[in-house]
């Protein structure tokens, strides 16, 4: 048997491949790690290989490692305006670096992946009329430790204070975090932060809104009509996450911002462009007028969408398939 490391912090004991995590999220690994282990090769985290030599790694996000001279992968997960890190990397010290970024697989220096979601698609989708809930977010309470551009948080912010100021009814917002105190702005003082949080002081600001957690994501979906799928930036072309296909899967209209080129990828009869409007009020009162024909043909162009090959790149099949080619060459040549 070859061994590898699977390096995603913070992850330990083997957590990354989890088959009861929420949302069957680890989908993705956990077809790596089997299609690999079919052809005697085990990867696990780095923690549980001690007694086991390594002969390659593969890295989620741009990590520190003390193995030299043996095969890394590198797949830039996050952002480099989430990850500095990402930013700067010596692709010489790799056999192959992925990214989503359109602008670095250009210059034919990365190699291009899609990152993958879990078809969490519901078989028998809730019609207009049984969708009691008008629009609804998922999103955790994170405060970036600083100040980055093309953010979206922020943007998230004034969403759902505009919908607790203006609409609460027409609005539920899920997530951990939204019942302790929302910070806004730059605090680098992780100190400060953890010292208000330990005081347990509760976030007077979505008290309306706040629904609590979900259990699962579709289990929410499925029973409204619109929800807020923002990505964490805007403009970069190629990062297109999980949140407008959790939402397409539960038949609910995503609105979305994010990816520069989105439409590239996904068909804009598919979901509304938050772009298209200056505002939240602006794009509430648009909503207002979508009717149930106007529903049903955009649930029309989601479905076809999701079954054809266009979408198949970003599953966990496809992405499964191609890596662990790609790893099976690499490693089989150096048996």
């Amino acid at each position: 048997m070859i061994y590898g490391n699977f390096i995603i912090h913070p992850f330990k004991n083997n957590e990354c491949f989890d088959p009861n995590a929420r949302d069957n999220c680890c989908a993705a690994f956990i077809g790596l790690r089997d299609t690999l282990k079919k052809n005697d090769i085990e990867i696990n985290t780095k923690d549980l290989n001690i007694n086991n030599k390594i002969s390659f790694e593969i890295h989620i996000d741009k990590q520190i490692s003390h193995i030299s001279n043996i095969p890394k992968f590198l797949f830039l997960w996050e952002s480099s305006n989430v990850k500095p890190s990402n930013k700067s990397v010596d692709k010489k010290k790799y056999n192959q670096v992925y990214s989503w970024d359109d602008s670095l697989v250009s210059s034919e220096k990365y190699t291009k992946f899609y990152l993958p979601v879990t078809d969490n698609l519901i078989s028998d989708l809730p019609k207009f009329q049984e969708r009691q809930g008008f629009c609804c977010a998922m999103s955790s309470n994170k405060t970036p430790q600083k100040q980055y551009k093309k953010d979206l948080y922020s943007e998230r912010l004034k969403l759902y204070k505009w919908f607790e100021q203006n609409a609460p009814q027409n609005f539920s917002l899920f997530g951990p975090g939204w019942d302790r105190l929302t910070f806004e702005g730059i605090f680098q003082n992780k100190i400060f932060i953890k010292m208000i949080e330990k005081l347990n002081i509760k976030s007077k600001n979505f008290k309306k809104i706040y629904k609590g957690y979900a259990d699962s994501k579709s289990s929410v979906l499925q029973k409204f009509k619109f929800s807020i799928c923002y990505e964490n930036v805007y403009g970069l072309n190629g990062y297109i996450t999980e949140k407008i296909f959790d939402s397409m899967f539960a038949g609910c209209v995503p609105i979305y911002w994010g990816a520069e080129n989105i439409t590239s990828y996904v068909p804009e009869e598919c979901f509304i462009d938050r772009r298209n409007f200056n505002n939240t009020e602006s794009l509430y009162n648009f909503l207002k007028t979508v009717d149930e024909n106007a529903f049903i043909d955009y649930q029309t162009s989601i479905s076809n969408y999701l079954k054809s090959d266009k979408f198949k790149k970003f599953s966990n099949e496809y992405f499964v398939e191609n890596i662990a080619s790609d790893i099976l060459k690499v490693v089989n040549g150096n048996r």
